[in-house]
Parts: C-alpha cells; structure tokens; sequence
C-alpha cells in the first residue's frame, strides 16, 4: 500500500472529524469552554495532512516545516481545550518552547541537513511529550467526579502515546530513506495507526462531551427536583405566612383596585369580611384616608415599581384613623398589573412613643427637680469617669452634671478626696457588692449608694446617687441632746410624771410628785393609781387603764375639765394631767404628766375675757394669722390661715411651721425664725405647701412676740394669699425659657441631621443650610440667597425648570391646605461643581418657614438600574439553560442513530405501565426483533451499510405500531416493541407484517440492492409472567427458537 494513498484516506477520514467536531462545538460552544480550541486542532490537522499529501506540488519549507507544525500546535491546542473543558488550566510557557524546539530542529532536517528519519523522530517525540501530558491530564489530573467521562480519551493519548514511541523506535532502528511517498511499512503502519487513534479520538471526545451533559443532565434533574421541593416549600411557606402573617396583606387589580386576595390580619384589623373585600375595591370601601395620597402612592408605584415602608393614614370599617408602613410592588399575573401591599399597623407603636417621650420627658424632669444626686461612671482600676450626671451637682460642687461629663475624679474633687472615690468605684464596678457609706464633703453630710451596672471585658459600668444628710444629722444630734435633756427634766422636772402599767400600778414616780403629793417615793412604787384621785370616781376609773391599752394614743386631759387629785392628808388638788403610751420592755405603759394648776385657773380666768375680745377681730380677718412659739410650733392661726393652707385650725395647732413648707423654703424659715428671736420685723414674699401638694406663695410680715421681761416668746405673722400672680409670673418665665430652649433644639436638629437641610421664610428667603446641604451641593447661602436662585442654579434647563415650578406650586398648595408634608419628589439637580445627582426632596411649612429635605440617592437610583439589567441577563440565561436541558432529556432518552427510545426510557416507562395495568387489568405484549446474520452483514458491506439497515428497520416499527405503543432500540441489532392492551391476535399480525414489509426492504451498497430478514418473539404479560422482565426473558426465548427454526419467521412463547 502507497504512503499517497494512506495519506488521502487519512485526509477523508480527517474532514469527516472535522465536521464531527464542528457539530459538537456548535451544539456545545456556549455550555463548555474549550471545544473551540478542539475545532482548531482538527482543522490544522485536516490542513497538516493536506499540506503532507500535496508534497511535492506545494514548497517543501510549507509542506513539511508549517503543514508538521500545523500538526503541534493543533495537538497543543487540543491539550489546552482539555484543560479548560475539566476546569485544570495550567501555565503553557513549556509547550510553547517545545513547539518552538520542534519548529527549529524540523527546519533544520528539512532544508539545511535534510534527514526524513531525523524529522520523524522529531515530530513523534513532540507529539509523545503533548500526548503524555494529556493522558496525565485527563486519567489523574482531573476531579474524581470527571475521570469516568475522561477515561476513554486519556487511553486514545496513552495509545497515541504508544505509537509515537514505537515510531520513534523503528526509526531508530531501521532508516526510513528521504523519499517520504517511499516510505517503509512500518511509517505506513504508524499513520494508518494515527488515522485509527484520530477517529477513535473523535467519537471519545464526542462520547466525553455527551457523557458530561448527561451527568450534568442528572446533576440538574437533581437540582431541578430539589428546586420543585423547594419552591413547593416555598409556596407552603408563602402561603402560610401570607394569611398568618401580623401585618396586613392584601393583592389589588392596579387599574381599578379591586381586591383579589387578603389575609386574615386585614380582615380583623380593618373590621371587613374577606367576602367583604372580595367584592369590592379599595375606593369603594373608603380605605383610604385621602384618595390625593392614593394617586400620589399609585404614581410612585408606576414610576418606581416598587415602595418601600412608605407612612400613611388608613381608615378601618368601624370609621377608626390607624397609622401603618405601606409596603407594595407591582406584579404580573395572567399579564395583568397587579399590586401586592403590605401594610405594618404603627398605631400602637406612634402612641407608645408619645407616651414614652412624656415619661422621658417626666424622668428627666424628675430627676432634674429631685435632690438626690445621680449618675453613672465608667470604671478602670485607675480611673473613674462620669458618663451622666444630674444638674444638680451644682449645688454640691458648683459644677452643673453636663460639664461633668466626661471628667474623671480627679478633675472634681480634691487629691485625696478623688483617690478614695476611685477605689471605690473599681471595689463596686469589679465586684458584686454594693456600697452604702456616709462621706463629708465641704463641711456637708451625704450618704452614698453605688452598685455595678455593667460589667464586661473591656467596659465596667456602676450607677449611684448622693442624698443630703446634712439636716438629717443635726436633726439626730438634737435629738440626742434632746433625750439627754429629758432625762435630767424628767428628773428635776416641775411637773409630776408617773409611769402606770398595764394593771393600773404605779412604776415610777418623780421628785416632784413627792412634792406635790405627799407620799415618799418609795410608797408610790406598786400603788393602784386610783388613790390618787377623788373618792367618787375612783371606782368608774378602774376599767380606764384597760380599755385606754386597747386603743393607746397621746390624751390632755382637763383641757375642758377641772380635774382633781387627792394629797395623802385627803386635800384636793386642781391639775392638768397629760397620758402617752410608752414601750417598756415589750410592754405597754402609760406616762401621765401632772401639773398643780392652782394658780393658772385664776389667772385663766382674767385671761378668757381679754381673749375673747380680741378674737373676734382675729378671726373676721381677711389676712391670715399664724402665731409660733419659741420652738416653731402653731400656737394660735386664725379661720383664714387655715383654709389658705387647706386645713382645720386644730390640724395646724402644735405643728411646726416646718411641716408646711419644702426643704428650700424650710431653709430660709429657720433664718427668719433666728432673727425674730433677735426681735427684727420684716415683710417678703415666701412659699408655703398646702395640704394637697400645690404651693402657696404669700406675703409674709413677720414680728417677734417678746414677754415683759423682754423675752422672745413666739413670733406673729400675717399673710397675704399672692399665689395666683406668683403663678403667672412663674408662666410667664416658664414659657420664655420653653421658647429659647425650643429654638436652640430645633437649630442643632438642622445643623446636624445627616440629611441636606435647607429652610427659608415665607417671603422665599434662605435663611439657613446645614453643614449636609453646603457638602453634598456645593452652595452657600451666598450662592443662594433665594428660592429663586436656588431654582436658577439648581434647574438650569428652562424647560425642566419650569415644569418643577409648577410642581412645587401644586405641593406647596396641597402641603398648606392639607396641614402636612409636600409628597415626596425625586429629580436631577445640578450641584456647584456641575455634577448632577439624583434628590429626593420633601418640604415642610412650619408656621411662616419652609423646611426642605433634599436627600442624595443618586447611588441607590444607579444601583437599582445594575439591579434591573444583571435580573434580565440572568433570565435570558436561565432561559437557554431550561432549552438546552429540554434537548438534552430528549438526547438522554433517544438512540442517537436510529432516533428510537433506548433502553434507559424503556426500563422507566415500563414499569409506570405495568403498574397501570395491574390496576385496569389489561395485558401487555412484548415483541423481541433481531436482524438475522448482522455481524456478518456488517463485516461484508461495512458498519455504514450496516447502519442503513438499522435505521431502515427503526422507521419501519414507526410506521406499524399503533399510537401509544413503544419501539425502543433494546441493543446492538435487537429491537423491542410494547403494545399495551392490544389484542394477542393483532400483535401477532403486526409481528408478520413487520416481518414481512422488512424483507422486502432493500439497501443500496455501491451497485447492489441489499436486503436483510429479521427473527420476531412475542410474549404476552401476565399469561406468560407476573413479572415484567420474566415476559421480556420469555421473548427473547422466542425469538431464539425463531433463529433456530430457520430464521425470518415470527414465534409465539410456548406454542
């Protein structure tokens, strides 16, 4: 056999590759990468064969040096495609010097030293080392998960592998001579071996890529069957968190707003039915507290396609005003626009924060009026620093708590004093106890209480508050000198004092009852206290003591009455007596206070008459008057005094003046009380408390009462009811404060709002621009003194200018009308520096100013536009991955020569049907076909031949089943036909008819007419076999015994 002739059957059998591959990269091109560079390889191969087979008619540099190294490159490109189709791209800095090693030596042996061995040589170990590396590639370079589809490519590269090696071998071993058409047979064998390893290489690659798409096929049936799961679950989960969901849900028709779905929460919230809703629209149910808001929303919605927690005002069936977060984006359904809405209800929430900033408002004013000092400091081991602070910190060190702010102790207090907080601090904020201990400070008493707040790793907090005790504690040592007193008074005192028990006997008894009395101390001791008194009423007094323990309170006695005591030489005494009950050892007693009263009732007496002249006037005054003795306590107020403070007269008398009065105006009392004493007179203004809380301010005239011997013994004091003015002054105060404080907070919450602020009066003037507004546009209230300027600069197209006049004009006149907002606007406006950026602008008018927000969302525009075009492209590509898998389940189930189902469709629609048929009860037939003598057919009139004949017989089963039956390629030449339900006698019908229209068919081989016999068994399910494949096992049986008998014939199982 001539190399020429071997090189043009190669060249053929290299075209058809060629055209193979092409079809493969362009079913293929846009799902895998690296096909292309396949293509490649096989036109420069097609092209390195052509160029070796013209030898001789074309140059020699062009046939042998370009059309050889058409053959490496192609083959190197081949191996760069097989990296990118497995995903195992590598560097090719190594082949790329091969290729030009390769191109250097084979120039050389083919024009300077011409050496047809030496170029053989060169060209087989070239392809050796790229061969090599594709079989490492794709038999243990790639992933696991792939090899199996690689495998058979890798062992064409070993084989080829092998070839080059050999090659290499014989030409080392036996010259090839220079005439490259008279080569030896073992050349002509290795290109031969090449034209076998390259179609074997074709249909490899073409089976590798088929089997990828299969198992990606599988892989996406997978995924296909898990996404279904899922968007099942999706739809379960949707639907029950559409009708359980809390906040309002509802589906609208955009053109007339009729209502096609609402959950549950709509209805109970909104008072409606669904049955209600359904048959109705939104307008005609009046939802909508303002249908200019509903344009305006509707608007939007067409504009944006989509808002976001937008605030409005909806109105329930019941007539009810609530507040929601509106929520809505415009859907597709049967190609009709529809809104889906979702409204959050804020009702509850908008009258929370109303109640929450009036308690805030009250704690602070609270904690601002309280005296007690508060706040809150972080704490290290070395260091204590004031996070909050009450304002009334001034009073204690002249630092109001918002300049404490930030200080640490040593920057408060005192050196030593400041260490010692410190320690403190770090033993509360570090440990679990909390501290309660008294401190001094400025000559002042405080009790102090801290306990932990926080405590982290990087961050110990502790909270505490101060209390005032200095009073307090003046107050307990009086007390202790007070006790210390009573104890010598009771002793020396000029009174009688007698301690009773429960059993009416006297335990103590003191000097002075010795006095009085009569009897020795001693002999008081255990006496019945009834001895005491007159005979006549000693006996009624006997149950006194026992009733008075059941109900024990301080009693005068004789304020009405003239009581008497019996002395021991039987004489009756005139006394006042005073009982308590008093704690002794667990035990109630009584103490009674007795006083000789011989000589006040005469001077009484003189008395009553002197006072009861002057009483009158007293208690007919329109003044109030309160007359104090020398402790501060109420001896005498007059009828008026009384009802200024809210009182009776007897509730004021034996009171302090203190008990009427806070620690502030209690303070300034003791100095007035201090210089009456010193007998000075004065008139100012001054706050008493009345009985149910309120204060009462007066104008107090104060003079001191001094006895005959120039004593001071109480003080007079008349009063003036001046609350009513001091109240509207206090008003009037209140209110100017309110307006600077109100002023100031709303001047720092423009400046420095994160949002562009821009306010001008009512005459269009810009009267201020926050730090945002001046950064974000550029402009300066020089820039832009006016609305007008602003609109000149802001809007400089005239045509886009004035349209946004007439828009604000409309909202200004909606915003004023209605007492609200101007509708929420986005535009362009050109800045300073000439940039144009998308606003949101919303405006306010606040009594004679208008309030403008002018919001940069220029990033978020761009990044819904992004959004909107990745969303399209992802469409269009889901949509040619859903085409390409609707072509590969088809090529997945189909044979691709005959077009038949294959066995895979066979094996999974069979069993649906004989499950079906045991359920209708109806028999199934199975017809088992084989061509006679095949191989033989094949071998003598080739594979293409061969083929002919098989897709002659595949159209032929077409045309004869009936519809709904199946004809499958079974395997090889063997073809099986189910009719389901078919009648046995017109199963075996069809059985000889196809038989018989077979072998009438001819093929056409180079000049001859072929024809071809087929040997048909039939089965029938169930008569012969509850299970399927035992039917099927019986056919193919059958068919056998068809063969046996001679062949093309038709033979029934069991007959």
């Amino acid at each position: 056999m001539e190399m020429k002739t071997v090189l043009i059957s190669y060249l053929i059998s290299n075209l058809i590759c060629v055209g193979v591959v092409g079809a493969l990269y362009w079913q293929n091109r846009r799902h895998f990468k690296g096909i292309g560079f396949w293509l490649a390889d096989f036109v420069l191969q097609f092209a390195a064969i052509l160029l070796a087979t013209l030898r001789g008619i074309v140059p020699d540099f062009i046939a042998m040096v370009v059309g050889n190294g058409f053959a490496i490159g192609g083959t190197i490109l081949l191996y760069m495609g097989l990296e990118q189709f497995t995903g195992k791209r590598g560097t090719q800095w190594h082949n790329a010097i091969l290729f030009i090693l390769f191109l250097f030596v084979h120039s050389y042996f083919a024009l300077i030293s011409p050496n047809l061995t030496a170029r053989n040589i060169n060209l087989a170990f070239a392809l050796f080392v790229i061969c090599a590396q594709g079989a490492w590639l794709l038999l243990c370079k790639v992933d696991i998960k792939l090899r199996p589809i690689t495998r058979d490519v890798g062992i064409v590269f070993t084989a080829y592998c092998l070839v080059n090696a050999g090659r290499i071998a014989a030409s080392l071993t036996i010259p090839s001579g220079e005439n490259f058409f008279q080569s030896n047979l073992y050349e002509i064998s290795a290109v031969m071996a090449y034209q076998m390893l390259f179609i074997a290489l074709t249909f490899s690659l073409f089976l590798m890529v088929n089997r990828r798409l299969l198992m990606e096929l599988q892989e996406d049936i997978a995924m296909r069957q898990q996404t279904e799961d899922a968007l099942r679950f999706s739809e379960e989960k949707f639907y029950k968190a559409f009708h359980s969901s809390p906040d309002l849900v509802a589906i609208t028709r955009l053109s007339d707003g009729s209502f096609v779905e609402v959950n549950e929460s709509f209805s109970q919230i909104t008072g409606y039915s669904r049955r209600e809703m359904l048959n109705s629209s939104i307008t005609t149910l009046d939802i909508w507290t303002n249908l200019q808001d509903r344009e305006s929303f509707i608007q939007l919605l067409k504009t944006e396609g989509v808002v976001r927690a937008a605030e409005y005002k909806y109105r329930t069936k019941s007539g009810e005003i609530r507040t929601g977060l509106l929520s809505a984006e415009i859907i597709q359904l049967e190609n009709e626009p529809y809104i889906v809405s979702v409204i959050h209800d804020i009702t509850e929430h908008k009258h929370t924060e109303a109640a929450l900033r009036e308690s805030r408002e009250t704690l602070a004013l609270f904690i601002n009026q309280s005296p007690i000092y508060t706040y809150i400091k972080e704490v290290t081991p070395t260091q204590s620093r004031v996070m909050y602070a009450s304002e009334n910190f001034a009073d204690m060190i002249g630092i109001p708590g918002s300049e404490m702010i930030g200080k640490t102790m040593e920057e408060l207090f005192p050196a030593e004093f400041a260490a010692k907080i410190t320690a403190d601090d770090w033993a509360v904020a570090s440990g679990k106890e909390i501290l309660n201990q008294e401190e001094e400070l400025n000559g002042r008493q405080y009790i102090t209480i801290k306990f932990p707040l926080l405590r982290t790793g990087r961050v110990n907090l502790l909270a505490g508050y101060t209390i005032d005790i200095t009073e307090r504690k003046q107050a307990e040592e009086l007390l202790r000198e007070s006790e210390e007193r009573f104890r010598q008074l009771i002793t020396s005192a000029p009174d009688v004092v007698f301690v009773v028990d429960e059993e009416g006997k006297i335990t103590f008894a003191n000097m002075e009852a010795t006095n009085l009395m009569g009897y020795a101390p001693d002999e008081f001791i255990g006496m019945a206290v009834e001895k005491l008194m007159p005979q006549n009423i000693r006996e009624d007094h006997i149950a006194n003591p026992t009733k008075y323990m059941r109900d024990p309170r301080t009693r005068v006695m004789g304020a009405q009455l003239n009581l008497l005591a019996t002395h021991k030489d039987g004489n009756e005494i005139p006394v006042d007596i005073k009982i308590s009950p008093v704690n002794i050892d667990g035990k109630t007693h009584i103490v009674a206070f007795m006083r000789d009263i011989t000589m006040r009732k005469q001077a009484d007496e003189k008395l009553r008459e002197s006072e009861e002249k002057y009483r009158l006037i007293v208690e007919t005054a329109h003044e109030g008057i309160w007359v104090l003795d020398t402790d501060g306590k109420t001896s005498y107020a007059n009828t008026r005094m009384a009802e200024m403070l809210g009182y009776k007269i007897e509730d004021l008398i034996g009171h302090s003046l203190f008990e009427f009065m806070d620690d502030d105006a209690r303070k300034e009392a003791e100095q007035m009380l201090e210089r009456r004493r010193k007998g000075v007179a004065e008139q100012h203004e001054f706050r008493f408390r009345r009985k149910d809380g309120s204060p009462f301010w007066a104008i107090l005239s104060t003079s001191a009462i001094i006895d005959s011997d120039s004593k001071f013994i109480g003080a007079l004091g008349m009063i003036t009811d001046i609350t009513e003015r001091k109240q509207a002054e206090e008003k009037l105060i209140k209110a100017k404060k309110e307006a600077e404080e109100s002023e100031t907070r709303f001047r720092k919450s423009l400046e420095y709002s994160p949002t562009p602020m821009a306010v001008a009066d009512h005459m269009g003037k810009m009267i201020f621009l926050n730090q945002n507004f001046i950064a974000t546009y550029g402009y300066t209230l020089q820039d832009i003194p006016s609305i007008d300027q602003w609109m000149l600069k802001a809007y400089p197209d005239p045509e886009y200018r004035n349209f946004y006049l007439q828009l604000w004009k409309q909202d200004s006149e909606y915003a004023v009308t209605n007492n609200t907002a101007t509708p929420l606007r986005e535009g362009l406006v050109t800045c300073k520096s000439g940039e144009v950026k998308t606003v949101a602008i919303l405006i306010f008018f606040e009594k004679d100013l208008i309030i403008g927000h002018f919001l940069d969302i220029s990033e978020r525009v761009r990044t819904e536009g992004e959004l909107r075009t990745s969303n399209e492209t992802l469409k269009t590509q889901f949509n040619e991955i859903n085409t390409l898998k609707e072509t590969l389940q088809e090529q997945a189930i189909r044979d691709p020569l005959t077009g038949l189902h294959n066995r895979r469709y066979l094996d999974e629609t069979l069993a649906h049907e004989v499950a079906r048929a045991k359920r209708e009860n109806y028999p199934i037939s199975i017809m088992l076909i084989d061509i006679d003598r095949f191989k033989n057919f094949n071998d003598t009139y080739g594979h293409s031949t061969g083929d002919e004949v098989l897709k002659s017989l595949s159209r032929l089963l077409v045309e004869s089943i009936r519809q709904g039956d199946i004809a499958c390629r079974y395997g090889g030449e063997e073809f099986l036909i189910v009719m389901v339900g078919a009648h046995e006698t017109d199963v075996e019908r069809r059985a000889e008819k196809i038989r018989h229209d077979f072998n009438e068919l001819r093929t056409r081989f180079e000049n001859q007419e072929l024809s071809a016999t087929v040997s048909i068994g039939v089965s029938y399910y169930p008569r012969h076999g509850t299970e399927i494949q035992q039917v099927i096992k019986n056919a193919d049986a059958a068919m056998y015994q068809a063969k046996q008998k001679g062949r093309n014939r038709v033979y029934v199982w069991g007959t």
